[in-house]
């Protein structure tokens, strides 16, 4: 039994290319300013310094839908799994019987979205940092319940 989750790619795309936006509103002013204060002409190494930033954040709200379309999210009879990436693939298997939580966090951006993160807890991590996170959740509690069903069910016939 594999079951995969829905997830709402659209608002993802939305929430990561604000949080972007926000970086550009953070560096442009800097730039700018460190242009007026340089009278006119700009040293090579400021600009290496905020516009290599700025091209970066431009890349990563470019390249925001192809990260959402990468991103998946399932669950089998022995693991959560998570795949995402473009450039560099990244797949997770968090076996049922080591999640200890899921732990369900909307901060100011998220709740403007009308969106959830979930973070995964386990018993191995040995911190206090999640083993995953997991954005764009369409129903976050009813897939919280599904996967703490799950993982009671495989601990049950262990």
């Amino acid at each position: 039994m594999e079951k995969d989750f829905n997830i709402s790619r659209v608002k993802i795309v939305m929430y990561w290319s604000l949080q972007g936006v926000i970086g550009l509103l953070v560096v442009f002013p800097l730039f700018f300013l460190v242009t007026v204060s340089a009278r006119g002409h700009m040293p090579f190494h400021l600009v290496l310094f905020f516009g290599l930033p700025l091209f970066i954040i431009l890349g990563y709200i470019c390249c925001t839908p192809f990260r959402a379309c990468a991103l998946r999210y399932r669950i089998d009879t022995k693991a959560l799994r998570i795949d995402k990436g473009v450039l560099f693939k990244s797949r997770k298997s968090i076996p049922l019987d080591k999640i200890t939580d899921l732990e369900l966090v909307q901060g100011p951006l998220l709740r403007f979205m009308n969106m959830w993160t979930i973070k995964v807890q386990t018993a191995s991590t040995g911190s206090q940092m999640p083993e995953a996170t997991w954005i764009g959740t369409i129903n976050p509690e009813q897939v919280r319940n599904e996967i703490l069903a799950a993982r009671d069910e495989h601990v049950k016939l262990r």
